[in-house]
């Protein structure tokens, strides 16, 4: 039943009980409201315990949120410190039940009921005075117990718990004044009966005398240890004098001079070598138990095993290099030319330094390989470092030796790996790096690959200078843009493009497919690849820049060619372009053809992908309207800036094109380009999509064998557009007679096969009025 409603104050950590009187320290402008308002008026509050540590905003509160028994208090004093600052005097009168929580003006309002024990006791004994003054003796007597561990606990709550006479007086008086958890405050609160409430009380007052003897017990353990330890150092020192006397040398003294020895014999730099041999008096001086032994011991050998003065001797022989790069990579030639210059200019100048390469392309042309065969070619140790994902700097210049679990960054680790003062180096995938505001490691690679800097490199484990200025660092990326600018000043770009039909086939035929045999312990008498299926591979099952697709295609067909021939019991296998199906699943992929008829309005692009060039058909569709330009086909924002200058050209060049001078307002002209689920962006489609539109307006068709590359300004000039070698490529693959590209690309033909470029007819164009001239049947 209902008794009445009453302000609502949530409090943290502490409890009051009927009949006991509390300080509170009250925060918050709210709540010293309630309380000074509930004084003024002579009103109860309703004051609860709230479960969680922190302290609640009134807008918070709830009845998940704060326990559902609570006291009816009186304010009898207050005394403020501030405007949201108050320490309150409050009285306990009744324990209550919370029924609900509403909201009034900006306040809480409890509505409660009284209260009747509904908990389980842990003991029912049989009531009577006789029992509740036996147990009132035992609390006493424990709490007294208890007190025994805290000298300095007041002494008027000592005295108020000896005067105490019921059960009730005294659990209040206990619990009030004492630490122990929220929880078991909030159940003396709870519990009616004064049996109940002093078994409760008396067994958390066991359990706590029980932790604190073993929580004393412990302490001493650890004082009795740590005499033993300073008594053990005193008797170690008096041993280290008496072998000093008697000329028995201390085990750590030999092997301080075992560690100085070798120094002075491996490192030949006067200031690392100091620094070493200083490390290992450190070491002399050491007690025996000491755990900066392990440190010092673990710091001195890994300083040892590194390769201050071992190195390889260089292999510079332009023809043998030559022999090497060809044996393992077909195609190449820009990187192969680049490795050639430097061994030669090696050959004349023995102190030449190398350039620090890089090698940026798509994933799967040969960077990774061709690094490992540059380490071939000149005779130097191998060592990879991938740096995908690295965003520590600390991975690259390693730990300072006084952290637990220290070691050196990746450089030294990979220059202890080579056991050679100059290895090759690859640094894989150098664009993966994350920086983030704690750490840059791209910046740490500044001083690593600059060659006026890293003849003294410092990793933060070893504290010494450590020469990489023998190094031969080579570096991969595939995205050149991911760079930072100052750590790509310090390297010499190799731009490697995708593999043309032709160079994947020999790759496959020369390279990949006789690797994949020899791992299988196959031959090529026993699984024969056809040249036809070679080719099938490349056009139909794989679209790549690369050849690993094709090389994981190559093994599965071993693989299921072997297995074929085990259930059948033949002992060879022929794959051919009718079987091919059986063994290697429907093709992937379809590729567009050359148009089958000369048609207005469509003319054929030239794009360029990370897996190689592509072919793509541009329509332009021209309709009566307002004269609305609409571009669909997922023509991303450059592309759709090409479309409207290509618009305003041919708007300015109506009169010379005879088209009627008001077609932007009568008429709506609709660019698509097909393949709508596939994103397209860049300038190179700019003329392409003029040649398109003046086609549609003029009704004059396009050459189906002619296809179009090159960005269209607004005065009508051809610039020029990058991926040429691979557009070409594309061209060339679908039938393609004759290509259309700006003049500033005429150089870029150079780096396409002979056999391909002699196949075709290129036209370079300064201006647009020689695309349409060239594209246009009777302009």
């Amino acid at each position: 039943m209902v008794i009445g409603e009453f302000n609502l104050l949530p409090v943290c950590g502490c409890i009051i009980y009927p009949n006991t009187k509390l300080y509170l320290e009250c925060e918050g402008k709210e709540r010293v409201k309630i309380l000074e308002n509930a004084m003024k008026k002579g009103q109860q509050v309703f004051l609860v315990a709230q479960k969680d540590s922190e302290l609640l905003n009134m807008s918070d509160v709830d009845e998940e949120k704060i326990f559902g028994v609570g006291v009816l208090v009186s304010v009898e004093q207050i005394l403020k410190r501030g405007p949201q600052l108050a320490k309150i005097l409050v009285c306990g009168e009744e324990v209550v039940k919370l029924v609900e929580i509403k909201k009034n003006k900006g306040s809480l309002v409890a509505s409660v009921e009284a209260y009747e024990d509904a908990c389980s006791p842990e003991f029912d004994p049989e009531e009577g005075p006789d029992v509740e003054e036996s147990l009132i003796r035992m609390t006493k007597n424990l709490f007294r117990n208890y007190i025994g561990f805290f000298p300095k606990i007041s002494k008027t709550v000592v005295q108020m718990v000896n005067m105490a006479k019921s059960g009730d007086e005294l659990v209040n008086c206990i619990a009030m004044n004492m630490i122990f958890e929220l929880s078991v405050k909030q159940r003396l609160l709870e519990l009616t009966k004064p049996i109940d409430r002093l078994f409760v009380l008396a067994g958390v007052l066991k359990k706590e005398i029980s932790i604190i003897s073993c929580q004393v017990e412990l302490d001493r353990k650890l004082k009795d240890s740590i005499d033993k330890g300073q008594r053990d150092y005193y008797i170690r020192e008096q041993i280290k004098v008496l072998s000093s006397e008697l000329g028995n040398e201390n085990p750590l003294v030999s092997e301080a001079e075992e560690y100085i020895k070798t120094i002075k014999k491996s490192v030949k730099n006067a200031e690392s070598r100091d620094h070493l041999i200083k490390e290992a008096k450190k070491l002399a001086k050491m007690a025996s138990g000491s755990h900066e032994i392990a440190v010092s011991r673990s710091y001195l050998d890994l300083c040892l095993e590194l390769p201050w003065n071992i190195r390889t001797k260089d292999r510079i022989n332009v023809g043998v290099a030559a022999k090497v790069l060809d044996k393992n990579h077909f195609g190449l030639e820009k990187i192969k030319e680049k490795i050639l210059e430097m061994i030669a200019i090696k050959s004349i100048n023995k102190g030449a330094r190398w350039q620090v390469l890089c090698f940026v392309g798509p994933p799967g042309v040969g960077k990774t390989s061709i690094a490992k065969a540059i380490a071939e070619a000149v005779g130097r140790k191998y060592v990879q470092i991938s740096l995908g994902g690295l965003k520590d700097e600390s991975e690259i210049r390693g730990h300072r030796k006084t952290y637990v679990g220290a070691m050196p960054g990746r450089i030294i680790n990979a220059i202890r790996t080579a056991k050679s003062k100059n290895p090759l180096i690859l640094l894989d995938e150098l664009d993966k790096m994350t920086a983030d505001y704690r750490s840059d490691p791209t910046s740490a690679f500044l001083e690593v690959l600059d060659y006026e800097q890293n003849s003294n490199f410092k990793d933060n484990y070893l504290e010494v200078a450590f020469d990489l200025s023998e190094v031969l660092f080579v570096t991969t990326a595939n995205y050149i843009e991911d760079i930072p600018s100052p750590l790509l000043n310090r390297l010499e770009v190799v731009e490697i493009g995708s593999y043309t039909r032709e160079e994947k086939f020999n790759i496959l035929k020369k390279h990949v497919i006789p690797k994949q045999l020899e791992e299988y312990l196959l031959t090529s008498n026993r699984v024969r690849f056809k040249d036809a299926v070679i080719y099938k591979i490349i056009d139909d099952y794989t679209r790549e820049a690369g050849v690993r697709a094709s090389a994981r295609l190559v093994g599965s067909l071993c693989r299921k060619a072997i297995k074929k021939m085990t259930e059948s019991n033949k002992k060879s296998l022929e794959l051919t372009t009718k079987n091919l199906v059986e063994y290697a699943g429907k093709p992937k992929y379809s590729h567009r053809d050359i148009l089958e008829r000369n048609e207005i309005g469509t003319a054929t692009g030239l794009a360029w992908t990370h897996v190689g060039g592509e072919t793509m058909c541009i329509e332009a569709v021209s309709v009566e309207g307002t004269g609305k330009l609409e571009l669909t086909g997922s023509l991303g924002s450059v592309m759709q800036e090409s479309a409207k200058a290509a618009l305003s050209y041919i708007r300015k060049m109506s009169d010379k094109l005879q088209i009627d001078k008001e077609f932007y307002k009568n008429s709506d002209i609709h660019l698509h380009v097909p393949g709508g689920a596939v994103p397209k962006d860049g300038p190179s489609a700019g003329i392409a999509i003029s040649t398109a539109i003046v086609s549609e307006l003029t009704r004059k068709p396009i050459r189906k064998d002619v296809a179009i590359t090159g960005e269209i300004t607004l005065r009508g000039k051809v610039l020029p557009v990058g991926g040429i070698k691979e557009k070409v490529i594309a061209a060339h693959k679908v039938g393609i007679k004759m290509v259309v590209l700006p003049k500033a690309n005429e150089a870029d033909l150079d780096e396409i096969d002979k056999n391909v470029r002699n196949d075709m007819k290129f036209v370079f164009a300064k201006n647009v009025d020689t695309v349409w001239k060239t594209a246009l049947i009777d302009y």
